[in-house]
């Protein structure tokens, strides 16, 4: 078995260890009771094959529900927003089996109050103690989601923040006594007055801040020293989604404790990834 063996199931895991099924559910979910013996064994297995829990299965069984909201610009036949909401359906069709229900909702994009009534339909306190389950909350400055924040950073959860370029928008103050990673973007290349900006929201309460150059790479500040990324090299066919894919990169490092350093190339290699295609989206 080797790492193009994807369909490998616990089942056959048992069988080339030498186990039982129960044994290699517990060291997969670290469950203990196991020997060392078979714990190096199955782990050998498990590494060698590229073994991934099959979540969707998993879901099955749990019989859990899970319900997510879409809500995005209204269009009319053929333009931009149609091929995000076409996918939207495509991927509700696939996960309906397994328990998963997708709303959408649409808003008027030339008519901000149309969001705005939207949005305050959707956050109370359910939604307030659902997010503080999990280990990092991210929202942005059409996200609506500020007035949560304050509850949110209350029960110690991080909250990363996507100011785009608009580095003189009310929110930005706002918001700064609760955000833990700030993200910008800045056209003008690394100066001094990008680099005051970064010192001054870290010394002010915020933990990482970051700002995205574009194809000049990025830049953090941790309250002690400037951190300079990279980018990494791509056929850049669609720039949709970048700066959202940077972010994605960057803070999948942060949950998986990786250094400043490994999250900035971590950002890059995500957003490279998805400029390379013209969709929206990575398959």
């Amino acid at each position: 078995m080797n790492k193009e063996s994807p369909n490998i199931r616990i089942i056959d895991i048992a069988e080339m260890a030498g186990v039982s099924v129960c044994t290699v559910d517990r060291v997969i979910h670290n469950r203990g009771r196991v020997s060392e013996e078979n714990e190096k064994k199955v782990r050998a297995i498990l590494e060698k094959a590229n073994y991934q829990p099959n979540l969707m299965a998993r879901s099955l069984a749990s019989k859990k529900q899970y319900h997510f909201l879409a809500i995005t610009p209204s269009f009319k036949p053929g333009e931009y927003w149609e091929a995000i909401s076409e996918g939207i359906d495509k991927a509700a069709s696939e996960t309906e089996f397994y328990n998963v229900n997708v709303t959408k909702l649409f808003f008027d994009q030339y008519d901000n109050h149309t969001f705005d009534a939207i949005v305050r339909t959707l956050f109370d306190e359910e939604d307030i103690e659902f997010a503080a389950e999990h280990d990092l909350v991210h929202t942005a400055l059409w996200g609506k989601a500020e007035n949560t924040l304050p509850m949110i950073a209350a029960k110690g959860i991080p909250i990363a923040f996507d100011y785009a370029d608009r580095l003189d928008h009310p929110l930005v103050e706002e918001t700064l006594p609760y955000v833990t990673y700030g993200f910008y973007s800045y056209h003008e290349g690394r100066d001094a007055k990008i680099e005051e900006f970064l010192k001054d929201k870290v010394s002010r309460g915020m933990k990482i801040a970051v700002v995205t150059f574009g194809e000049d790479g990025s830049l953090a500040w941790d309250g002690e020293r400037f951190y300079v990324g990279g980018i990494e090299k791509a056929e850049v066919v669609n720039t949709v989604g970048a700066g959202d894919s940077f972010i994605a990169g960057f803070l999948y490092g942060i949950l998986n404790g990786k250094s400043i350093d490994e999250c900035l190339k971590k950002g890059a290699e995500v957003a490279a990834s998805v400029v390379q295609v013209f969709e929206p989206w990575v398959e």
